[in-house]
């Protein structure tokens, strides 16, 4: 070795081998330091998928950790994606030559492919997000199929449908909380179907309310509008078909569902006050409903006084805390802002006028009531309106109760309350203005990303809630073939 080091006697041919030995010395070296690493990145993916993201990110590059694992086709449990999502997302680091391959991890566990939109494209209003009806790239499906369905689903038409200006005017807002570092904005610019996918599959996420969470519904299955053919099934008329479910079906206002892969379902079931979900829940199997099941839950804008709304929510309250056990897993949406020309914007027989106002402007004036760029509600008007700080009188009321009955909550008051220009072409007359509906895109479409936050965040919660005989977790977990929705 001293020999092949040793300084050339002379001439530049002699420089030229030395050099070049160096050089192979030298990358030798570095690749057997980076088998060693590259190896302990995949000793580590395939034996242990739970070690916080926390901890890798500050060693592992990600491009570098998703290019080992899809090399050995070894791809991360689902509670593993889901951390990877929560770093990978919102982090700007990530999306440079890597991207395309932390892309690829991510859709690994997804039965529909999706590239994730860039931000940098999306700002600068190149690339349409998902959530705003934006087509599925590569290649999409349904979104060339004729239809009602495709049309809604890509806001076009055939429904409660904002005016191109106003969707284009939504995206820009979007793009502008997103550029003032508003937190989850950018995420929810470039999320894709596939963030939300292992917290749905192999069960049936009921989205449970009146008109607000029917269009909520629409929003959520216009967003997975790949995973299903866009054939409804009418609970009312389908599910509870036939005459030993008669008196269930008088007991169901209506709804429908929508089927995804893998045994995984969509559903809503409308409920427009407490005590209707309370004659539904002692036969909730009879609806196909499983205790494995997701149940998003809002009840509210239907009872406009304090007194009747806690005493009509308290029906729910007992019967879920003695029934708790036995139920699905809940989660509760918070009630949504309206926008009437009234104190605090709630509805009232005959409001001043039917002009959809900025929270506060009646009593404060313009700018009374203003939310941060850290989605913080700040009062500049008179004492009455820290109601709308608080949330609402309804969700004042509800959220002890939800707390109270360990019910995780979705939380849309602070994000939703600014929105009050898009109240229009919900009803056949477009002009008309009721100032709770939104026409579509809206914030229905921000709530998705709020929903994928809360169900994140109370993982934990929904696993233990659904321990079976035997390690069951409901990530892992899909529909059996043979048994359609057999699983409990």
């Amino acid at each position: 070795m001293k020999r092949l080091l040793a300084r050339p006697a002379r001439g530049p041919q002699s420089r030229w081998t030395r050099q070049t030995l160096l050089r192979l010395l030298f990358v030798a070296t570095a690749a057997a330091v980076l088998a060693f690493i590259g190896w302990g990145f995949a000793d580590t993916a395939k034996i242990d998928h739970s070690v916080p993201v926390q901890v890798i990110s500050e060693a592992v590059d990600y491009g570098q950790l998703a290019s080992v694992l899809l090399a050995n086709d070894t791809f991360p449990s689902d509670s593993l994606l889901s951390q990877l999502e929560s770093y990978v997302i919102p982090n700007r680091k990530l999306r440079g030559d890597n991207w395309g391959q932390m892309n690829s991890l991510l859709n690994s566990s997804c039965p529909v492919k999706y590239n994730r939109l860039r931000y940098p494209d999306v700002r600068k209003f190149k690339q349409k997000p998902y959530l705003l009806g934006g087509a599925r790239q590569p290649e999409c499906i349904n979104c060339k199929q004729d239809g009602v369905w495709p049309n809604v689903c890509q806001y076009l038409s055939n429904g409660p449908v904002c005016p191109k200006k106003d969707q284009q005017h939504f995206w820009r807002y979007l793009v502008s909380q997103a550029e003032v570092g508003a937190p989850g904005y950018e995420a929810m610019l470039t999320m894709t179907p596939c963030d939300i996918w292992p917290y749905l599959r192999g069960r049936t996420v009921w989205i449970a309310g009146d008109s607000i969470s029917q269009e909520f519904m629409r929003g959520l299955q216009c967003f997975m509008m790949e995973f299903w053919d866009m054939t409804v099934h009418d609970i009312r008329g389908e599910i509870l078909d036939g005459p030993e479910l008669e008196d269930m079906r008088e007991r169901v206002l209506g709804g429908w569902c929508v089927s995804l892969p893998e045994g995984t379902r969509l559903c809503h079931l409308r409920i427009n006050f407490p005590g209707e979900i309370v004659r539904l829940l002692p036969d909730y199997q009879r609806l196909t409903m499983k205790r494995s099941d997701i149940v998003i839950l809002n009840i509210g804008l239907w009872l406009n006084d304090v007194e009747t709304y806690n005493n009509e929510m308290q029906e729910f309250v007992s019967y879920y805390r003695e029934h708790k056990a036995d139920l699905p897993f809940f989660l509760w949406r918070d009630s949504s802002v309206q926008h009437f020309n009234t104190p605090v914007g709630n509805f009232f027989v005959d409001p001043v006028s039917w002009d959809c106002l900025p929270l506060g402007t009646l009593l404060g004036g313009l700018g009374a009531i203003q939310v941060d760029n850290d989605n913080k509600i700040h009062r500049n008007g008179p004492e009455e309106l820290e109601l709308i700080v608080e949330g609402g009188w309804r969700n004042k009321a509800a959220r002890p109760m939800m707390e109270q009955l360990g019910i995780p909550l979705i939380d849309t008051w602070n994000q939703t309350l600014p929105i009050f220009r898009y109240h229009h072409h919900y009803h056949e007359n477009p002009e008309h203005s009721d100032c709770s509906h939104w026409c579509h895109p809206s914030p229905y479409q921000m709530w998705i990303y709020d929903t994928v936050l809360a169900l994140r965040q109370t993982l934990p919660q929904i696993e233990a809630h659904n321990t079976m005989p035997g390690k069951f977790n409901f990530l892992n977990t899909v529909a059996s073939e043979a048994s359609g929705y057999e699983i409990d």
